[in-house]
């Protein structure tokens, strides 16, 4: 199973553009650093998707919202799911 993480500025408009690419994610807001500034973030996490629809989920969010980048971060995950 893969995990991807994509970090980006956080934006009021995140949870819409990723509904449109995704039928699943978790939308974590936070604050973060860059370029020595700090900035309001969003952690999207999202399982199991197919990888070219990340990227262009990540160039949307890109473009949209005019970010200079966006990173997406690939792991192997092992998930359990409690029913």
């Amino acid at each position: 199973m893969k995990k991807y993480i994509i970090y980006t500025e956080y934006k009021p408009n995140l949870e819409l553009i990723i509904k449109k690419y995704v039928p699943g994610a978790t939308l974590i807001r936070g604050c973060g650093i860059y370029k020595y500034m700090k900035e309001n973030m969003a952690q999207i996490t999202i399982f199991n998707s197919d990888f070219d629809q990340i990227k262009l989920l990540a160039k949307n969010i890109q473009q949209i919202n005019r970010q200079t980048e966006v990173w997406i971060e690939k792991q192997n995950a092992i998930l359990f799911i409690i029913k």
